[in-house]
């Protein structure tokens, strides 16, 4: 029976988002004439797994469940958060600004003039315009005033590459993080790069910025808020 299939196959994914065969086996079992299930039956057990994907960050098959979920409630009230929520993951946290448009574009197409994707499609387009006439990144010249080419992906880890070229070996000796994730917050604010700022600030010792930092991400929609909550109710735990 496809429901059973498609249960199945949730369950590999929550212990491999990788899975290609668990994925090849969902797709063919949401595409089976019978599936077993009504449409709210079938969204609710694709949204549960999704949420499950979403605690622990593994955004490429929140994704993938999202545009699933999408495919199952075309033409409801449902289709156009979903679709939000899709465009939202694809910008901020896997910073695909080519599909977020696409899918901003889906948006604008069931509802024209819609004010928050069209500021947010226009938003996307500019920060692409801006990055395409960045100068160039010379590796040579580490300083935290350098601008960088093309997209810059950082975490609060310090990881960061540039044109899809490892530089992490090179600068990990002078404190990536802390000379990098600034500029790149500066250029492409996301939530993850003002977390790591917020982290940056902690341990120095400095609180009250690293609560400025993470206060905007605490109050925000993202999936990094809990995170951030946390991180400041633990600092004014030990400021007191």
């Amino acid at each position: 029976m496809s429901s059973q299939k498609i249960r199945n196959a949730l369950g590999l994914l929550q212990d491999d988002e990788d899975n290609e065969a668990a994925w090849l086996e969902l797709q063919d079992a949401l595409t089976s004439p019978d599936v077993g299930l009504s449409d709210e039956e079938l969204i609710d057990l694709l949204g549960a797994a999704r949420r499950e994907h979403e605690t622990r960050r593994e955004w490429s098959a929140v994704a993938n469940l999202l545009e699933y979920e999408i495919a199952q409630c075309q033409g409801s009230s449902k289709e156009v958060a979903r679709l939000a929520e899709l465009a939202r993951v694809l910008e901020d946290e896997l910073l695909d600004d080519k599909r977020a448009v696409d899918v901003y574009k889906r948006w604008l197409d069931l509802r024209p003039d819609d004010p928050t994707a069209t500021e947010a499609m226009a938003r996307v387009e500019d920060q692409r315009v801006a990055r395409d006439h960045l100068p160039a990144f010379h590796i040579g010249i580490l300083e935290p005033e350098a601008r960088l080419d093309h997209q810059v992906l950082t975490n609060r880890f310090g990881t960061l590459q540039v044109s899809g070229i490892d530089v992490f070996p090179v600068v990990k000796s002078i404190g990536t993080a802390d000379v990098f994730l600034p500029v790149a917050n500066r250029l492409f604010p996301t939530a993850d790069a003002t977390l790591g700022l917020g982290d940056i600030a902690a341990r120095q010792g400095d609180t009250q910025t690293a609560i400025r930092y993470y206060e905007p991400v605490a109050k925000s929609n993202s999936s990094l808020a809990p995170a951030a909550r946390e991180r400041i109710a633990k600092l004014r735990g030990y400021s007191r």
